[in-house]
């Protein structure tokens, strides 16, 4: 049977994961990553996306063990920050923008024509939408609900990005209009 190893300080199983000896990580692990977990999860709320973040932060640790101080701060405190800024940059949207842009605008349109995609219906500014022309009212929600880039959508319309952005603009500004009355 194999016998867990034992470290008298963190300085001791930093040296240890530094010089890439898995059981000093695999210490480091089942020491920690309960805690991170458990940070992460009370940023992102949920329990896939926390332990994405885990994995993502244990590899970082890993490969970027080098990067650590301690004279700026604590072990544990270093990785906890890592594991809260990755948790923060998943719930801004970065994860989620990434796999929204994963639907194509053409399929965006056409599930939207069916109704079961997403709408701006949830906070009331449907109805206001539909009242705008379809050259303002689709480049808006792509836009703003879905992220695509100005570039994409003049792409997609075989318009000038200029165009796009007019359409935008004068969109929004209708709305503001509509939202007044």
């Amino acid at each position: 049977m194999k016998s867990n190893p034992t470290y008298s300080d963190i300085s001791q199983l930093i040296a240890k994961i530094k010089a890439e000896e898995h059981e000093a990580f695999e210490h480091l692990y089942s020491k920690y990553s309960n805690a991170l977990y458990n940070m992460s999860l009370s940023i992102v709320k949920d329990e896939g996306l926390a332990a994405d973040v885990l994995q993502e932060t244990m590899v970082k640790v890993w490969k970027g063990i080098d990067r650590f101080e301690q004279s700026k701060g604590g072990f544990f405190t270093w990785m906890l920050n890592i594991c809260r800024n990755l948790s923060i940059d998943k719930i801004r949207g970065k994860h989620e923008k990434r796999s929204k842009k994963n639907t194509s605008i053409e399929d965006w349109i056409k599930t939207e024509k069916q109704g079961s995609q997403l709408s701006f219906d949830a906070i009331g500014l449907e109805s206001l939408i539909n009242q705008l022309p379809k050259e303002q009212s689709e480049p808006l929600r792509l836009n703003y609900m879905y992220g695509y880039t100005h570039a994409e959508l003049a792409s997609y319309y075989g318009v000038p990005l200029g165009t796009i952005k007019t359409r935008i603009r004068t969109g929004m500004s209708h709305l503001r209009k509509l939202l007044k009355t």
